[in-house]
């Protein structure tokens, strides 16, 4: 089991990683969203899968139905906020702890989903155990992705936040239409 719980943790963290290599053009050094958004994301990889596996009888028809609006609505918020400039060289996205939320959410709505499939699956899944191993590579990979990256901070000379903004609006309709 370990092995899938392995598995499943890398597969649940590909659009965290994306999305957070994209964001992460756009941070300053020491900016506090470089520590705070690997967390949210791992804890929500922790917590969503446990919560959903336990609770699937009560809330499996309105996930399946609302996830994709929830998910699209939100990166479709991040993109064009990171769009909008307040100046040719300052970003006027804030990274704020709700901001930080809202993205840590958007990434791990896929978590909700893995939660109900689990708890309703035919064989004994320990729900902690997996969210365990899920929130420590979520937030692993998307930690990396987000602080590691320093020869592609070289390209950051051109206007990345339009092209972070655009890859967020493509998130949004991907999710929209369930192609994502």
């Amino acid at each position: 089991m370990l092995f899938i719980y392995i598995s499943i943790g890398i597969f649940l963290s590909i659009d965290a990683i994306l999305i957070c290599t994209v964001y992460g053009f756009n941070l300053k050094k020491n900016d506090i969203t470089r520590i705070i958004l690997p967390v949210f994301i791992g804890v929500m990889h922790i917590l969503f899968p446990i919560v959903f596996g336990i609770v699937v009888g009560l809330v499996k028809d309105y996930v399946d139905s609302y996830a994709r609006f929830i998910s699209a609505t939100i990166f479709f918020y991040l993109g064009i906020q990171m769009i909008r400039t307040d100046s040719e060289t300052e970003i006027c996205l804030t990274r704020s702890i709700i901001n930080s939320l809202l993205l840590a959410f958007g990434v791990s709505i896929d978590s909700i989903v893995l939660g109900l499939s689990l708890g309703i699956s035919q064989k004994h899944h320990n729900l902690y155990y997996a969210g365990l191993i899920f929130g420590i590579i979520s937030f692993s990979l998307s930690y990396l992705s987000l602080n590691r990256i320093p020869g592609l901070k070289k390209i950051q000379k051109l206007d990345l936040q339009y092209v972070s903004g655009g890859f967020f609006i493509l998130l949004a309709v991907l999710s929209f239409f369930r192609i994502l």
